[in-house]
């Protein structure tokens, strides 16, 4: 059972932004300073969601690694997946989406050929976990959260070549996801080590071609202003593997056992 946690991250800025104390007097925002005599330079808190990697009940972790269905047990190297089309649902039945927006260029001969997307794109591992989506100003409750493990329909086609921020998720970066030869963004990325294999690595990807998965997840989340507020969400990864024989069983297979098990690593 997934539980909903509220993650609280206290963000201390007590630093004065210009000249005669100046500060933020907004008890909503993050960077409130009780002490300031001017207002001034208020930052507010986002709305987002921490992805947390477990094995059965427990963190996944050396102390609490996975077995495959053949008995052996598999190390995680990195575990690595698009999260995108996030859609925030409000008791009151309110719907928020991110509040950043993204040209994506669509035309691999043509610069200019492209369309705006709403920014929600997120490339999350076991380090980069984080996804703030978006900024809230009064309090709110929510109820739902809609999102596609892959990457959405608006940028199925985009061109990471031209993309001018090297550093978003969808950019032509070093660690990109991005299949130049099929023309494609990848789902997700696993790489692993095998039990006795001398320490070697293997990486298997799902593309978006082959599966991309959406979840509606029921919550109930009453968010709290001063601080940023996160939606834990646990990756059941021991379920992303079901079925899977890592020593027997060829690349293809592996992937497409990794595809059909996607609908089953989120359980509200």
């Amino acid at each position: 059972m997934t539980r909903w946690i509220l993650l609280l991250t206290t963000i201390v800025t007590m630093a004065s932004c210009g000249t005669n104390n100046e500060g933020c007097l907004d008890a909503n925002a993050t960077n409130f300073n009780v002490s300031a005599d001017k207002n001034c330079c208020c930052t507010y808190p986002q709305m987002g969601i921490r992805f947390e990697f477990y094995n059965g009940d427990a963190v996944l972790s050396s102390s609490n690694p996975l077995v495959d269905a053949g008995g052996d047990t598999i190390s995680i190297q990195k575990l690595s997946f698009y999260v995108s089309d996030l859609h925030w649902i409000l008791s009151n039945d309110e719907e928020k989406r991110s509040d950043k927006r993204l040209w994506l260029y669509l035309s691999p001969g043509n610069y200019n050929d492209s369309t705006r997307s709403i920014d929600d794109y997120y490339l999350i591992d076991a380090v980069n976990n984080v996804a703030k989506d978006f900024t809230f100003y009064t309090p709110f409750t929510l109820k739902k959260l809609r999102l596609t493990i892959g990457v959405a329909d608006s940028a199925l086609a985009n061109q990471p070549r031209y993309m001018k921020n090297i550093n978003h998720p969808l950019a032509a970066r070093t660690d990109s996801m991005y299949d130049y030869k099929a023309s494609v963004y990848q789902t997700l990325r696993l790489a692993y080590v095998p039990y006795k294999s001398n320490g070697l690595s293997d990486t298997i990807y799902v593309s978006s071609s082959q599966a991309r998965q959406s979840f509606d997840l029921d919550v109930s989340f009453p968010t709290v202003l001063g601080f940023d507020n996160y939606v834990v969400i646990r990756m059941q990864v021991h379920r992303l593997i079901d079925g899977i024989r890592f020593r027997e069983d060829s690349k293809q297979v592996i992937s497409e056992k990794l595809a059909v098990n996607l609908k089953n690593i989120l359980i509200p």
